[in-house]
């Protein structure tokens, strides 16, 4: 038999698969936007816990070996950044 063209179903199961797709294609194109829209303040909260990390590392140790724990708040809801670091006394 000699068919030319699509059926309706297949016309429909292409244009589901194809809404799917764009749908998901438009979530994460969604989420990597809001990643973006973080990162300068992230970026800025990262470099400050760092400059707490030097300043406390420059610091004499008081014990063999201490924790040094930097945390550092940079959106109120998402969680804070934290530091650790090993210093000896020796």
């Amino acid at each position: 038999m000699n068919r030319r063209g699509f059926t309706l179903v297949e016309c429909l199961v292409a244009a589901g698969i194809f809404l799917l797709a764009a749908a998901s294609f438009s979530a994460i194109m969604r989420n990597a936007k809001y990643q973006l829209s973080l990162l300068p303040a992230r970026t800025k909260a990262v470099m400050a816990a760092r400059s707490q990390m030097e300043n406390l590392s420059g610091q004499a140790a008081s014990a063999e070996l201490e924790v040094i724990r930097v945390e550092v708040n940079w959106l109120p809801p998402h969680r804070p950044i934290v530091l650790y670091s090993l210093r000896s006394g020796y």
